[in-house]
C-alpha cells in the first residue's frame, strides 16, 4: 500500500488521532496529514503496521520536530530540523 493510499483510506482517524494529542489543529488536507505521519511516531509507526511500502523518497525523510508540531504547540518555528546523523551525535 502506498502512503497516499493509506491517508485515503484512513483520513477521519488519522485526524482524530492528531486532535488527540494537539486539539487546536486546523482542519488539514492530505499533504498534511502525509507531514504528520512521517513526523509523529505513532503514525508512522500505525502506517508501517498497515503495510505502507516505505519508499526511497520516505528512506530520505529527516527526523525532526516538524514545522507543523511547533506550530500546533504554539513554538516558534525557527529552523531546527536536524537529520538522522547529526540526531546520532
Amino acid at each position: 500500500m502506498t502512503l497516499e493510499k493509506f491517508i485515503k483510506k484512513n483520513r477521519s482517524r488519522i485526524d482524530r488521532a492528531i486532535k488527540r494529542i494537539y486539539p487546536n489543529v486546523k482542519l488539514l488536507n492530505d499533504a498534511e496529514r502525509k507531514i504528520w505521519v512521517l513526523n509523529e511516531v505513532a503514525l508512522f509507526h500505525w502506517a508501517e503496521a498497515q503495510g505502507v511500502k516505505i519508499d526511497g523518497e520516505l528512506k530520505g525523510r529527516y527526523w525532526y520536530d516538524s514545522f507543523l508540531s511547533r506550530l500546533v504547540r504554539k513554538e516558534e518555528a525557527s529552523d531546527q530540523s536536524m537529520t538522522e546523523e547529526d540526531s546520532q551525535k
